[in-house]
């Protein structure tokens, strides 16, 4: 938490917030994350068909 933040109150804390979740919404990570998800749960169960 940043302290700089305190003084503006609680508004001043929902409104970062709400910046904050703008821009992580609005960040191409959410298209690349369900792609690395997905990669790395077909690749687990790859390697743990491939042990039976």
């Amino acid at each position: 938490m940043n302290p700089g933040f305190h003084c503006t109150g609680q508004m001043g804390d929902n409104v970062y917030g709400i910046v904050w979740v703008s821009r992580l919404l609005m960040s191409p990570l959410w298209i690349k994350w369900p792609m690395v998800v997905v990669g790395l749960w077909n690749g687990q169960a790859y390697v743990m068909d491939n042990k039976h």
